[in-house]
């Protein structure tokens, strides 16, 4: 059992609406059982891996015959964007959801998104820290961030014991870390360790030659494939379970500490197939899908009931470093220019961010050149349809240039460009799921 609890409980000051109290515990009934059978099916977006996301799936199933489970698996951040878009846009296509980037629930409970439902299991097992007090999502499962070596590359004595260990030149090139423009871990990592360590080191660890992939899973399996002797970051669990079949991989929890991922779930207001949602999520968070998790993937679980499997390392045993959701999702405006200021500081000529996925009623990007600052603000717009949208931007940019424009007109008529040829996406019928935007919108 997970006994080290996480800073959710700022939630509470953060969320609104605020409700008048919490659900009642809720057990597993013939009633909800049934009506989850004449909904036959349910959509549940995750962010676990997806090897993961579908046992859980197909053990449901198991135990509940005739409710099929649709896994839509990404990366925590591109699953944000998406319920973003669709809920903008008023399409319904989410039962339930999780996400390894907490805040992520403090927003959608914000925006009212979020049902209340909480399974008995939770009500009883669960630290009070670890489940929502309006009874909107609980913690499911968590697991470290932390650094790996593969030992047939790298000596016991010779591996990174602490984050300033990769900064030491002998480790230039042979470093693996994911992304936090895709992974909520990796984003609630970064969160953590630039509070800690200060954002210089993320400064000093880009001239180490990093190789930047995707998902908290990625490193992992690079330094398995001996692509890379050293991980600046990743998710313990991939580490325990390759060296328990014998695999030359090694979890190293840095000296200053390693940052605790805490992954909730949450039934959705407006989901199509409710009570098949809300009898997933009973069993997600009950004793058989939290023992599943901990077994056969190395997860940790808040669940009184659940035994860790013997020779892990217990968390108690850990210096964690935990996150606070709330100051992760206060990002702001102000941020943004600071990250721009940085990368021009490093030597860019100019940097442009974009606010397109943000969650505001505006959609505002941010342009620093040196000695100038540039803030383009458009309406956000409800579509589904945003495929090319940083592509076209990019093009549309260069062409302005072409055109003998300065920077910040090339920039300001291209994301004009772009915001009208999101807006005009609606008309196109093209395929199913997210469409393109309507790059002849001027002309039909």
């Amino acid at each position: 059992m997970l006994k080290t609890s996480a800073a959710l409980a700022a939630g509470t000051l953060f969320a609104e609406p605020i409700r008048a109290a919490a659900p009642p515990p809720t057990s597993v009934t013939p009633e909800l059982i049934e009506a989850a059978r004449k909904e036959g099916k349910l959509s549940y977006y995750s962010a676990l891996e997806l090897n993961v996301a579908e046992r859980l799936g197909k053990a449901f199933e198991a135990k509940y015959p005739g409710i099929s489970v649709r896994v839509e698996r990404s990366g925590a951040e591109r699953i944000y964007q998406r319920i973003a878009q669709e809920q903008g846009s008023g399409i319904n296509a989410v039962d339930i959801a999780n996400s390894t980037d907490p805040a992520h629930y403090l927003d959608w409970k914000s925006k009212d998104w979020l049902a209340p439902y909480l399974p008995d299991d939770v009500a009883r097992h669960f630290p009070a820290d670890q489940f929502d007090p309006d009874g909107l999502y609980a913690t499911s499962c968590g697991w470290i961030e932390t650094i790996g070596y593969n030992t047939n590359l790298v000596k016991p004595d010779d591996a990174p014991k602490s984050y300033t260990d990769l900064l030491d030149p002998k480790w230039q090139g042979k470093i693996v870390k994911a992304h936090p423009g895709y992974s909520g871990a990796i984003m609630t990592a970064t969160f953590v360790l630039s509070r800690e360590l200060g954002w210089s080191f993320f400064e000093r660890l880009a001239q180490q030659k990093v190789l930047q992939v995707q998902s908290a899973a990625d490193p992992p399996k690079k330094l398995l494939l001996g692509e890379r002797a050293v991980m600046a970051d990743g998710n313990d669990y991939n580490l325990l379970l390759l060296k328990e079949q014998g695999q030359p991989v090694e979890a190293v929890y840095a000296s200053e500490g390693s940052p605790l991922i805490i992954v909730p779930s949450g039934v959705f207001k407006n989901a199509p197939n409710p009570n098949a949602a809300r009898l997933f999520q009973s069993f997600f968070l009950g004793v058989e899908g939290q023992q599943l998790l901990v077994d056969n993937f190395a997860h940790r679980s808040f669940h009184a009931g659940i035994k860790e499997k013997p020779g892990r390392q217990p968390l108690s045993a850990l210096k964690l470093l935990k996150s606070d959701p709330v100051a992760v999702l206060a990002q702001s405006e102000d941020e943004m220019r600071a990250q721009a200021v940085r990368l021009v500081e490093q030597g860019a000529r100019a940097v442009l961010i974009k606010g397109g996925h943000g969650a505001s009623a505006e959609s505002v990007d941010v342009l620093q050149a040196p000695g100038s600052f540039t803030r383009l603000a458009t309406e956000r717009i409800a579509t589904r349809n945003t495929h090319g949208t940083g592509c076209t931007l990019s093009s549309a940019i260069a062409a302005g240039l072409a055109k003998g424009l300065d920077l910040v007109a090339a920039v300001r008529e291209a994301k004009a460009y772009v915001s009208a040829a999101i807006a005009a996406a609606d008309r196109l019928t093209i395929g199913s799921g997210h469409g393109p935007v309507h790059h002849f919108h001027v002309w039909w």
